[in-house]
């Protein structure tokens, strides 16, 4: 009589083959997939788990180093596996969104309300005075996962640019000109909208303060050493002209010497200069960049401020836009 082998398999083929399956190896092998299985899932439950006390210190931190490091962490955090998957996710754009107002929150600026759109689920920024008309979120850099755009969805205005590797923040003229003076300058009283400007400004500030930032505050900075470049290279003498025009019909005198640098005295000791920057020639075709500087007693007033201050020199300066605008970085606002 034949022992019968229940451990095994035997499998019948077409002319008389068998092939006997030893179904110890098959359930070992089963086995070892469930072990497997059931491994990748604790990891995966462990990284939601540290995932969980990163975001933690994102939103309880009392440290502003802590909270950058958090940030940084979050942005490149991967939670999903194709053993977890979890539906509901905050973005990249969110975590940078929780991080500024964190930050504002621990130098106790407020003002900046963080908002959840009901529809999409997607965190945005909202400016109390214009909260139905502004909605601000960040945008990637497709060319540089590092770099952020942050920008009003409504209009696409790009305000400012933020690389966390190259620790960089550089803020966008065309951008402050569409939306805070055209766009908003229509619709809301100056208050409110040097109330935004603060904002826009402290951000920058806090950067540069506590991490150490390079921040272009473009014509947004009030200091009397910032110097604002134009997009023409050369002397704007048909705009000099139409601000000599502007300013005798408003009061005021615009003055140049020898090297057409013109020069306006305004209130409270305030003045306007246009000059070269670039060259210390005497002769003026080697002279190759020209520059607005504002300057004041108190390092309180900036380009913004004067185009809101004076209405002559918001006309000026949005009928002479192509020729006398102030300029934003090459590398971060390609043709602007």
């Amino acid at each position: 009589m034949h022992e019968v082998d229940f451990g095994s398999t035997t499998v019948f083929y077409p002319g008389g083959q068998q092939k006997i399956i030893n179904q110890s190896n098959a359930s070992l092998s089963t086995a070892d997939h469930l072990i497997e299985y059931n491994k990748q899932l604790e990891n995966n439950l462990n990284k939601g788990i540290r995932f969980t006390r990163i975001f933690e210190r994102l939103i309880e931190t009392n440290d502003t180093e802590e909270l950058l490091k958090a940030v940084l962490e979050l942005s490149q955090y991967k939670l999903d596996s194709t053993y977890l998957i979890y539906p509901k996710q905050y973005s990249s754009s969110d975590f940078y969104l929780i991080f500024l107002s964190r930050l504002l929150q621990l130098h106790n600026k407020l003002g900046m309300i963080l908002q959840e759109n009901v529809h999409d689920k997607e965190l945005h920024h909202e400016f109390v005075g214009i909260n139905q008309d502004g909605y601000f979120i960040f945008k990637l850099d497709t060319q540089n996962p590092d770099g952020a755009y942050y920008f009003e969805k409504n209009t696409r205005e790009t305000l400012f640019y933020i690389n966390f590797t190259r620790q960089v923040i550089s803020f966008n003229s065309e951008a402050l000109t569409n939306l805070l003076v055209v766009n908003y300058g229509n619709k809301y009283d100056f208050s409110v909208i040097k109330k935004l400007s603060i904002f826009l400004l402290q951000i920058g500030r806090f950067f540069k303060e506590d991490f150490g930032y390079d921040v272009d505050f473009n014509y947004l900075d009030p200091s009397n050493q910032a110097i604002y470049e134009i997009v023409n290279d050369k002397m704007p003498q048909f705009s000099l002209d139409k601000l000599f025009i502007k300013a005798s019909q408003a009061g005021y005198m615009l003055v140049t010497n020898t090297h057409n640098e013109a020069q306006l005295d305004l209130n409270d000791g305030t003045r306007l200069l246009l000059f070269n920057n670039g060259s210390n020639s005497k002769q003026i075709d080697e002279q190759v960049q020209w520059v607005m500087q504002v300057q004041d007693p108190n390092n309180q007033f900036s380009w913004l401020d004067l185009l809101f201050r004076y209405e002559f020199l918001h006309d000026w300066y949005l009928e002479n836009i192509e020729s006398i605008g102030i300029k934003s970085s090459d590398i971060f606002y390609k043709g602007a």
